[in-house]
């Protein structure tokens, strides 16, 4: 591994710890490691929080070269299936869990091997996470996802959500003008604003977009920008890369299906 593709791997399992997103604070704790040296600051941002790596011979370690990394599970790119596809396959196939007694054999000798005792912990708790959650899944679709619960404002008097769908910088700029808007017309404790972006409309929350700064500026006021992972997942298998989002942005398992919720509860669709 590079230099650089192990500071990657320390700042990725930080981010799971210190994400000022609630939503992306998976727990855990931080990579044991031995032969290097590093300074951890939660306060950072992602990819600020790793710094002053150093091996043992007092050495900096260097990005674009490579090293030896040897662990008991590879954080290198793998080959093959995603375990999900294979876990997924396995259960439609209506096969019971290999429970034989050289299973069982295999699985206690990797015990006293002291592997599952080392590196990063809990990784089998995860595993078996992730197979419960599959099982789950399967026995209830519907039920992929908890409803984001509605705004906790108790004296707002008037509710609206508005819709963005699609990447228009003049249509963006008209959404956070209209929110900026009612922010000034009524006490900021006196309406509930939620702008919920879909399709093409998620370009607004990109930590590119030069309306960054008017997002976060309504957010602080009170409002909420929710983006539809849906689109998310839909981007990531078309570029086979996750695209970014500010952590601003509240995820929402289906933008409509959010926009229903709220005009069931009392809110005004406003779609500028």
């Amino acid at each position: 591994m590079t230099g650089g593709q192990i500071k990657d791997v320390l700042e990725d399992v930080c981010d799971n710890l210190f994400n000022t997103d609630p939503y992306y604070q998976q727990g855990g704790d931080m990579v044991r490691v031995g032969g290097l040296s590093y300074t951890c600051t939660p306060t950072e941002t992602v990819g600020k929080r790793i710094s002053e790596l150093k091996l043992d011979n007092g050495h900096a370690l260097e990005a674009g070269k490579s090293y030896k990394v040897a662990g008991w599970a590879s954080v290198n790119e793998q080959t093959g299936a995603p375990i999900w596809d294979v876990v997924a396959k396995h259960l439609r196939s209506g096969k019971p869990p290999n429970r034989s007694g050289a299973g069982r054999d295999a699985e206690r000798r990797r015990g006293q091997s002291g592997h599952c005792r080392t590196g990063m912990t809990g990784f089998s708790t995860i595993i078996r996470a992730m197979i419960a959650a599959l099982l789950i899944a399967t026995a209830a679709p519907g039920a992929r996802a908890q409803q984001v619960p509605l705004q906790d404002k108790p004296f707002a008097e008037h509710k609206i959500v508005l819709q963005l769908s699609d990447n228009d910088p003049r249509k963006q700029g008209l959404v956070l003008s209209v929110a900026n808007n009612l922010m000034k017309f009524y006490d900021p404790d006196k309406v509930a604003i939620e702008i919920v972006a879909f399709g093409p409309g998620i370009d607004l929350l990109r930590p590119e977009n030069p309306n960054r700064k008017m997002v976060e500026s309504l957010v602080a006021q009170g409002a909420r920008f929710d983006i539809c992972l849906n689109t998310v997942d839909t981007l990531e298998r078309e570029a086979g890369k996750r695209p970014e989002f500010i952590a601003a942005a509240t995820p929402v398992q289906v933008g409509v299906a959010q926009i229903l919720f709220l005009t069931e509860n009392g809110y005004t669709l406003v779609r500028p």
